[in-house]
């Protein structure tokens, strides 16, 4: 199922990616519902799905969660990250885009981190708010090919599930409320 739940969101992604600019990349995603909020969990992978990786690509300055001159879906900034790789550091962007944002080596726009077939960048983040299928952007602000508002293609949704004892615990709770209530009115 998550195969097919994978390739029915690539194919949609690349219907609607088709008026966004192409990209040598493919981020993908998963969610965790936690309860308390949204655990995200990304793969930025240097497929060459639109064969201009060629020698090999660079990326300096990666925005998640991107919005044209408008607020990010995603709006905890730099602080959304939870893990990210060595080498990158937390910020956020401002401007025509805006979301969290990952640079390499130091700062936004210096040295580019680069990227062969195959290379994969990994990293999660916690959030308030669930972006669905289709609606997380990114954008690669400097590095070569550069990309604008790609559609990120999401693999999973699963809730973190209650633990087995809790229920009981709640049973339990109740019985001893619903006792001291007794000898109460008696």
């Amino acid at each position: 199922m998550t195969v097919l739940r994978t390739l029915v969101f690539t194919l949609l992604a690349s219907v609607l990616g088709s008026t966004l600019q192409a990209s040598p990349f493919t981020l993908y995603y998963t969610v965790t519902d936690t309860g308390s909020g949204y655990d995200y969990s990304f793969n930025l992978v240097a497929d060459d799905n639109d064969g201009t990786l060629g020698a090999g690509a660079t990326i300096n300055w990666f925005v998640i969660g991107d919005a044209l001159s408008s607020a990010s879906p995603i709006t905890e900034g730099a602080s959304f990250f939870t893990s990210i790789p060595s080498n990158w550091f937390a910020s956020s962007s401002g401007g025509g885009h805006n979301g969290p944002t990952l640079c390499y080596s130091g700062s936004c726009g210096a040295s580019p981190a680069t990227f062969t077939l195959g290379d994969t960048l990994s990293f999660t983040g916690h959030s308030a708010t669930l972006v669905e299928s289709g609606q997380l952007l990114w954008s690669t602000l400097s590095g070569s090919p550069r990309t604008d508002f790609a559609v990120a293609v999401l693999g999973e949704v699963t809730s973190v599930p209650l633990p087995a004892g809790l229920p009981l615990l709640a049973g339990g709770l109740a019985a001893l409320g619903l006792v001291a209530r007794r000898k109460r009115a008696a």
